[in-house]
């Protein structure tokens, strides 16, 4: 008799954050033989695939683990991703909004979203969002240096410069901060 479906799942999850991929691919497959739209197996099988670069077997896996569970805000999460990755922002930003739709404080869809917006060329959209993450999280440097992004494009050099040292402060190490701040002052 095979084991039951969360001990699978939960060995799976163990062998992938232990970076044993191979066997945590094939207790996942395991747990699909066993039920074939679970949900989180089917999810979980997409983020090693995008993890190993496989892109298109990513896009296959999510796509069938979206109906399975289509409340799952992760699933929705890392196809905003693997599309801001490949440059699709509109995919991306629909994506990240019903990420953000699910689970209203998802900081890293709030950050990628305000990054998308800002690619995108929706300055005023991507400044706002990217605001009220920093009002939820104030240290998150990423979203500091985004913000400064933002004001940049907006021609705000002196607003850019604060929100990049604000950055650095919390992240001495983001070096796209330091060059974009080094830029700004420049352009300034």
């Amino acid at each position: 008799m095979p084991p039951p479906l969360q001990q699978l799942l939960a060995t799976a999850q163990q062998h992938h954050q232990a970076g044993r991929l191979r066997e945590a691919e094939t207790t996942y497959r395991q747990v699909l033989q066993q039920q074939p739209n679970h949900a989180r197996a089917l999810f979980m099988l997409g983020a090693l695939a995008h993890q190993t670069d496989n892109i298109p077997a990513a896009l296959d896996w999510l796509a069938k683990a979206l109906p399975a569970d289509p409340s799952f805000p992760e699933t929705h999460f890392l196809l905003g991703l693997i599309h801001q990755q490949k440059r699709e922002l509109e995919a991306a930003i629909s994506y990240y909004r019903k990420t953000l739709s699910l689970q209203p404080n998802h900081i890293k869809a709030m950050n990628n979203l305000g990054r998308a917006l800002l690619d995108a060329g929706q300055l005023a959209e991507g400044l706002k969002c990217l605001k009220q993450l920093i009002a939820l999280a104030p240290q998150h440097a990423g979203a500091h240096s985004n913000l400064g992004d933002a004001l940049r494009m907006m021609r705000d050099f002196d607003g850019a410069i604060i929100e990049y040292q604000r950055a650095l402060a919390i992240n001495p190490n983001l070096t796209e901060a330091l060059a974009n701040q080094s830029a700004a002052l420049a352009e300034k």
